[in-house]
């Protein structure tokens, strides 16, 4: 943009020029943007506007400016400057991009389908962005990858997404303040914007004068539906040729969801709910007369919903019989009831008829002491999630795991939890989101010194925010000789989230990797060693994760004696409580190393140590595991 081109743009738009043309101007964040600013930032271009936007901002910014009631309008507009004038390919590269890797060596990317976890950052790495943008643009791709990310029938434009849509859809989505709060709030890496926004403006259409009651529903079916559920959905133990899949559109499903609502046929309120709730009612992929079946045949009250699991049942003799796939014709929740079923068919039941009656459900799966095993949770209160219906307190599930159906990655019941805590609901941490935006505009204009202020304010604002913790361990991470605050920031992490485990051991986790990085071998060991025997009575999957980090290093290094040693110590602490997860973690890893080295005899012995102190129990998921590993070491020695 030409220098007066600026000029009579910011006149235009009625903002006080407070630095040299083509500088920043000062943005009043009591009020919402008006039509002509935001006209004005569009119309200057996607990139220009953006960038124009951001120096505003930033120009604009102070702590006490986050208290004002519009700048998260301000910050809005600028969101859907960026996102409008991203092209469709990238689009749909970022989100590819979060599921390549490289592994140590490899010059070849893996692929981590959708559903499935990542390998740890310890083996791997991420692509360069432009080899997924390579990858993209092939004919490979196109014919053997897009369904697994593109709902059929969706269309990625080539160009800007903004263009693409055309000037009264753009003019439609940017002037909704409510949409953009809701929507900009609540995006996860890797949602795909060239596919949710035609979802919202078609949702706005069909909602008619019920749009502003149901615009959280709209962008929570906007996120889930913007890509497909993995292949397995919804579980690994039933037949895809046996699951009834959804057969109406994602508009015709909102119109369903707002239907049942409006009849007082759901539990909750769908009006009532925030988008990270919703999310969880309606990821039911399946079609609508099993919602129907589950609204007249699964009768529970709000508070008693966990029976819902013991409506099926149990069915014993196919357990006996090893059979852990589902034999009968089809998946329906009737046919399911009439069978019986095991942990998984009860769980995913419970599951869908939680959805179907409007409350918010997950389908966990776990490893206790006898092996994996599968349950549900449900949003028993506004603030209080139920995650263990079904799940035996006597197996001793440390953690179970679900899929968040809008980036389709694990999701653990703690984490749940902490999603669900009341301070997110609090003034301050809104202020210390807001922060974060704005620190992720210094760091886009380059601004390192803009950015850390913000973080800092992010802190200062909410010290119960982890996200603003990890913001900072992310910049000091990134800067050559911060490792002694490095050492500092987690070690005040680590105190400020005592009582949440996952987020304390993550930061003890940093403070070892940072402590061995300066040399101090002796207190990396020290810290690994404290998590072990913290954790290893009521979080066995976290000592399970820090101990197969402190094995790695002695297969690594080919001492594998030296190894055998040390897996002998965790097994001693693992024994009692380790179960599943330890076989999982520790045990099949440790083995299937020393199998790949010849060390076949090391290996046994490794086995029969674990086999010792794990004890598991005949016929057991986890003793069928053990002789799956014993017949690889077999087999190996031969």
């Amino acid at each position: 943009m030409q220098i007066q081109g600026i000029q009579c743009f910011l006149l235009a738009c009625g903002l006080a020029i407070c630095a040299p043309i083509g500088g920043a101007a000062t943005l009043d964040f009591r009020s919402a943007p008006s039509d002509a600013a935001r006209k004005g930032y569009i119309d200057a271009g996607w990139k220009a506007g953006r960038e124009q936007l951001r120096a505003d901002l930033i120009g604009s910014y102070s702590a006490p400016a986050i208290s004002s009631p519009c700048l998260v309008d301000w910050l809005a507009l600028h969101d859907w400057l960026e996102t409008l004038g991203r092209t469709g390919t990238d689009d749909l590269a970022h989100l590819v991009l979060l599921h390549l890797w490289l592994a140590p060596g490899d010059e070849n990317p893996t692929f981590t389908p959708p559903g499935l976890s990542a390998p740890p950052k310890d083996d791997s790495q991420n692509v360069p962005p432009g080899i997924a943008l390579g990858i993209v643009g092939g004919d490979r791709f196109q014919s053997e990858l897009k369904d697994t990310f593109v709902p059929k029938g969706a269309k990625i434009p080539e160009g800007p997404i903004g263009d693409a849509l055309g000037p009264e859809a753009v003019a439609a989505l940017t002037s909704d303040a409510a949409l953009g709060r809701e929507l900009f709030q609540n995006i996860a890496e890797g949602d795909l914007m060239s596919v949710a926004l035609p979802l919202l403006l078609d949702f706005r259409k069909a909602a008619g004068d019920r749009w502003t009651a149901y615009t959280r529903l709209a962008v929570a079916m906007a996120v889930v539906y913007d890509r497909p559920p993995p292949a397995f959905w919804p579980h690994h133990q039933v037949g895809q040729d046996k699951v009834l899949h959804q057969k109406t559109t994602p508009v015709e499903r909102f119109g369903f969801w707002i239907q049942n609502n409006e009849d007082r046929k759901l539990m909750l309120d769908l009006k009532k709910l925030t988008v990270e709730q919703i999310k969880f009612v309606v990821d039911a992929f399946v079609p609508e007369e099993e919602l129907l079946w589950a609204q007249k045949n699964v009768r529970l009250g709000r508070t008693s919903f966990d029976k819902a699991f013991f409506i099926v049942r149990y069915d014993t003799a196919r357990l006996k019989a090893n059979q852990f796939d589902w034999l009968a014709p089809d998946y329906r929740l009737e046919t399911i009831k009439k069978e019986g079923g095991i942990c998984v068919d009860q769980a995913y039941f419970a599951m869908i008829a939680g959805k179907a009656n409007g409350l918010p459900t997950l389908f966990f799966s776990g490893q206790g002491a006898s092996g994996g095993h599968g349950w549900f949770g449900y949003m028993k209160s506004d603030d209080k999630w139920e995650v263990d219906c079904g799940r035996y307190a006597s197996q001793n599930f440390s953690v179970g795991n679900a899929l968040d159906p809008q980036t389709w990655n694990r999701i653990s019941d703690h984490e749940l939890t902490y999603l669900a805590s009341r301070f997110r609901d609090k003034p301050d941490f809104l202020k210390s989101q807001l922060h974060l935006r704005m620190a992720r505009l210094f760091e886009g204009a380059g601004d390192a010194a803009g950015q850390r202020a913000a973080i800092e304010n992010a802190l200062a604002a909410c010290p119960q925010n982890v996200a603003a913790w990890d913001a900072k361990t992310a910049l000091l991470e990134a800067q050559e000789g911060a490792a002694k605050e490095l050492l500092a920031h987690a070690t005040a992490a680590a105190k400020q989230f005592v009582t949440n485990n996952d987020i304390k051991v993550r930061y003890q986790r940093i403070l070892a990797a940072v402590s061995r990085k300066l040399g101090d071998v002796s207190s990396a060991n020290s810290i690994e060693r404290k998590i072990i025997t913290q954790q290893k009575d009521e979080r066995a999957d976290l000592t399970v994760d820090t101990a197969a980090g402190r094995l790695k290093e002695f297969t690594g290094a080919k001492q594998y004696e030296e190894g055998y040693r040390e897996f002998r110590k965790l097994m001693k602490k693992l024994g009692e409580t380790g179960g599943g997860n330890a076989f999982q973690g520790v045990v099949e890893p440790f083995v299937e190393s020393l199998i790949a080295a010849n060390e076949t005899k090391l290996a046994e012995k490794s086995i029969q140590t674990a086999r010792d102190a794990l004890r598991p129990e005949r016929g057991s998921l986890l003793e069928m595991a053990f002789e799956s590993l014993e017949e690889k070491a077999r087999i190996k020695k031969k």
